[in-house]
């Protein structure tokens, strides 16, 4: 039992309730920074826009909890009063590292209300250049999506949750945020999006990840998904608002392939309306004809402004490049041109018009 101050309660502010969060489960990172009260979101917060009980009670249980890493409930005393402090630290699905917390704080002859839940992924890199980024969730995510829980744990569908779950409009800023954190291993404090259940419903949900390197040196980052409230002065970026508008709105194909990893990472629905074959892995090598493949690299190098390779003394190609895709049994000729997306060195935001004739 821990005692914090027996000096008279002082006055609270006008308008300002003392305890206004006494009760509320609140989110942090490890720090800890503020991602979450309730269902409001906050964008990595100190603890400071906290109320004055839950900075003394929860900030010090908060670094506790996270040291032992397993649940904690403790009675504190303030002012002569009883508080329960409950934290329940938050793991990574693959590593089990504490990447957050719960926290909340009640009268101590009162329970906590249920805790909210969190959705945690965990993505590496790997070996195999067919699935160079492995993505694994947390159970919890699986359930918040209505999707089954794979026995055992295996690849997350994160191709499907982009494309299927993310409203369209979001799908390009959504995966912009997650690669450059990743690539610039940089934490992506908070980012919003609205996703859409498998039932139909549509939430409003608050993304926050940090990318580290492991004990081998590679890159990991970790993420927390949780349900907020929408927020009316929300506003996203003017430059990837416009890169959406073009994802979504023209009348052709479009993709974005990951130069880098030989991927294409995402698709408009009318991409997926031609009838190519979107492999699980989305491996540029799976979908492509192998007579085509070097094309679509010198290309995709070109565009993205990277030198010729002096070990092939072939230049780079710069216009639009005929190419073949996986359809059925046969292949789709398909013209692919494409522009950098901003703020990420791999990604090509690509057009891919289908050309009249299907080939054997």
């Amino acid at each position: 039992m821990t005692t914090y101050g027996t000096s008279p309660k002082r006055v609270p502010s006008p308008g300002r309730k003392p305890y206004r969060h006494a009760g509320r489960w609140i989110l942090t990172d490890t720090r800890p920074a503020v991602l979450a009260i309730g269902r409001r979101g906050c964008p990595g917060n100190t603890p400071r826009s906290l109320d004055a009980l839950a900075r003394r009670l929860l900030v010090p249980q908060i670094r506790a909890a996270v040291a032992l890493q397993h649940p904690t409930a403790k009675t504190v005393h303030h002012a002569g009063e009883p508080w329960t402090v409950h934290v329940l630290p938050i793991h990574s699905p693959h590593s089990r590292t504490i990447i957050g917390a719960l926290a909340c704080y009640t009268p101590a002859t009162s329970p906590p209300p249920p805790p909210p839940k969190i959705g945690v992924w965990e993505a590496f890199n790997t070996d195999d250049p067919r699935t160079p980024i492995h993505v694994e969730w947390s159970n919890s995510l699986y359930d918040r999506h209505h999707l089954p829980r794979p026995n055992p744990r295996g690849l997350a569908p994160f191709w499907t949750w982009l494309e299927e779950y993310v409203l369209p409009t979001e799908q390009l800023d959504t995966l912009d945020r997650l690669t450059t954190s990743y690539q610039q291993q940089k934490p992506l404090i908070t980012h919003t999006a609205n996703v859409r259940s498998a039932h139909g419903h549509i939430d409003t949900v608050q993304i926050s990840a940090i990318t580290t390197r492991n004990r081998a040196g590679k890159l990991v980052q970790c993420g927390l998904i949780t349900t907020v409230d929408a927020d009316p002065a929300d506003h996203r970026d003017a430059t990837n608002s416009v890169v959406n508008a073009m994802f979504t709105l023209s009348d052709d194909p479009m993709c974005v392939i990951d130069a880098h990893h030989d991927h294409m990472v995402l698709t408009s629905v009318r991409m997926r309306d031609v009838g190519i074959d979107l492999h699980q892995t989305r491996y540029l090598p799976e979908l492509c004809h192998p007579d085509d493949l070097t094309a679509l690299r010198r290309y995709l190098q070109g565009s993205r402004g990277i030198p010729p390779d002096p070990n092939t003394a072939l230049p780079p190609a710069t216009r639009p490049v005929l190419i073949r895709l996986s359809s059925g049994n046969s292949w789709k000729p398909l013209h692919i041109s494409g522009v950098p997306v901003p703020s990420t060195s791999a990604h090509l935001l690509c057009r891919a018009r289908p050309t009249e004739n299907h080939q054997p």
